[in-house]
């Protein structure tokens, strides 16, 4: 791994500290590689001087005239996540720069695997888009060939009798011809042809997860979007092994998918809560009243609130709602944790997988905990967007 000068750490400044990401198209990666090698990072050889160098055993020349064996290569802006133990794939510069890699996801192989680009930069996140390729897409795209991605993977669902994720009967396809110089030119997309109305999605990729996004309808009424996360890699297909979800809306289980996708009439769903305190005491809260999200909370005393803010961090998710002496609710924020998507759609899913602990910090019962359990979906039928 490199070393830096304990000077630069000194010296950052708050702007440096809090730097944005830096984002390169695949078509920039290319461009800026003179060499490409499959490699090894040998941390005992690494250079006892900080002088921003490392060195690399280079296992396979894939293009370029660099030699085969150790090889001391310079930095291009900072460092990223090395692999220390298993061979990753190097894009040199003409200096001799490791400006770029590709390294195989957890568990995977450099040849035959899922890999995910990432580049250098000292103080923030260096992405690459797409960041998912595989070895021989990278051949392709080196000899001049544009970049094909195919994917396959089930809808998954949540299984109500384990509480976890489970395939549903519904496999999604996906085929992306992606050139360099203009993204994901063309693609296909089957699976969902059995929904009535669906329209062609649009396909992006992450570029900081192996994730795939499908979206059909960002809008109101009936929103639409899957996404996927890498699983694996199928060398006889070539083609990415994705797990597929519903993202949005928060489809849930096997018979909410099946509700809200194999209705035409149906344009969304109201998510109705128990929050069940250990004294026996309940709370009901509703979720998708309108185009906004319309959350309510009506506690055991007839008291009726709205809803104001959903905040997280590392240690604690705080759901706010409006009114006097309004209560402010505070979960566990490692709660859904399995779920595609951001915070408060994990929490929807812990609310379905069995329960989220809860307790209440500010108004009514202050200091008193329970459980938030989901309790049902109504679907309701087409409503125009404000």
């Amino acid at each position: 791994m490199f070393r830096f000068l304990l000077a630069l750490t000194v010296l950052l400044t708050p702007a440096l500290a809090h730097a944005k990401p830096m984002f390169t198209p695949l078509t920039d990666v290319y461009a800026k590689t003179e060499s490409v090698v499959v490699a090894r990072m040998l941390m005992a050889d690494q250079p006892k001087t900080y002088d921003r160098k490392a060195v690399i055993r280079v296992d396979e020349v894939i293009s370029g005239k660099v030699g085969l064996g150790k090889l001391e290569v310079g930095e291009c802006g900072g460092r990223a996540g090395v692999p220390q133990k298993q061979p990753f794939v190097a894009f040199l510069d003409a200096q001799g720069g490791l400006c770029f890699i590709a390294s195989p996801l957890e568990g995977g192989s450099v040849r035959t695997g899922i890999l995910q680009m990432q580049g250098f930069y000292d103080f923030n996140a260096h992405l690459v888009s797409p960041s998912m390729a595989s070895l021989p897409q990278i051949r392709a795209a080196l000899a001049g060939k544009p970049h094909t991605f195919s994917f396959r993977g089930k809808l998954h669902a949540i299984d109500t009798k384990t509480g976890g994720l489970a395939p549903t009967r519904h496999e999604v396809t996906v085929r992306c011809f992606y050139e360099l110089d203009v993204g994901c030119a063309t693609s296909e997309v089957k699976g969902l042809e059995w929904v009535e109305g669906v329209p062609t999605p649009t396909v992006a990729f992450s570029a900081w997860d192996p994730w795939l996004d499908l979206t059909y309808n960002r809008g109101w009424p009936r929103p639409l979007a899957i996404q996927g996360r890498v699983a694996g890699w199928d060398p006889k297909r070539q083609e990415h092994e994705l797990r597929f979800e519903v993202s949005m809306p928060d489809l849930l289980t096997a018979e909410h998918l099946e509700a809200y996708l194999g209705d035409p009439k149906v344009a969304y769903g109201v998510w109705h809560y128990a929050l069940t305190f250990e004294d026996g005491a309940v709370w009901e809260m509703s979720d998708g009243h309108d185009y906004s999200g319309g959350m309510r909370l009506v506690t055991d005393a007839g008291k009726k609130y709205g809803y104001a803010g959903f905040s997280f961090n590392a240690e604690e998710r705080e759901l706010t709602f409006s009114g006097k002496a309004a209560p402010v609710i505070e979960f566990d924020p490692h709660a859904g944790g399995d779920a595609l998507g951001g915070t408060y759609r994990r929490f929807h899913h812990a609310a379905a997988m069995g329960g989220v602990e809860f307790e209440v910090v500010s108004g009514p019962r202050k200091g008193q905990s329970g459980s938030l359990k989901l309790v049902r979906v109504d679907w309701k039928g087409p409503v125009k967007a404000p």
